[in-house]
């Protein structure tokens, strides 16, 4: 491994690992910037050591990540027929939350503006309470399963580096 491929992996790391991180965030595409720093890799390196065969796999599992993620909101929010306002409100309690650090943003923001566009509708005690409960577990499930599927990119990225090492 050259010094300039050397390089060229820890940029690729960095930029997969910062994407990692930004999965929690719910307006940062995350497990997007694991692939593109992927992409732009294997492009680099014309193929040869993560190969299209590779590329297609990662964009398989990228792909069923971001279907699964919106599926676990949609099933969050619809557990129980939600209204607009409490959609709206978890979606934005999720990004201000977001500001204040990992955990306000998974579990407070939501839930939060859940109960803020709830309240504001007109709906209901109870049925704030539990949109706020599928809210969250919507919210956690899809950020769970984009991080698995981060961790896979990455791990198998890691694994293609060290195997042709």
């Amino acid at each position: 491994m050259t010094f300039s491929h050397l390089i060229i992996v820890i940029i690729s790391l960095v930029i997969m690992l910062f994407g990692l991180l930004g999965v929690i965030f719910p307006f940062f595409p995350g497990i997007i910037i694991i692939w593109v720093a992927l992409f732009l890799y294997s492009g680099i390196t014309q193929f040869k050591i993560v190969t299209l065969d590779y590329l297609f796999l990662a964009t398989l599992i990228t792909f069923i990540a971001i279907f699964l993620d919106y599926v676990a909101g949609y099933w969050g929010t619809k557990k129980i027929n939600a209204s607009l306002w409490g959609v709206g409100g978890a979606i934005a309690g999720g990004i201000l939350g977001s500001v204040f650090g990992w955990l306000p943003a998974l579990l407070i923001g939501p839930f939060v503006g859940a109960m803020a566009g709830e309240v504001f509708s007109g709906r209901d005690e109870i049925f704030k309470i539990e949109f706020k409960t599928y809210t969250i577990i919507g919210f956690v499930g899809g950020t769970l399963v984009k991080m698995s599927a981060g961790v896979a990119i990455i791990g198998l990225f890691i694994y293609k580096i060290f195997q042709n090492f």
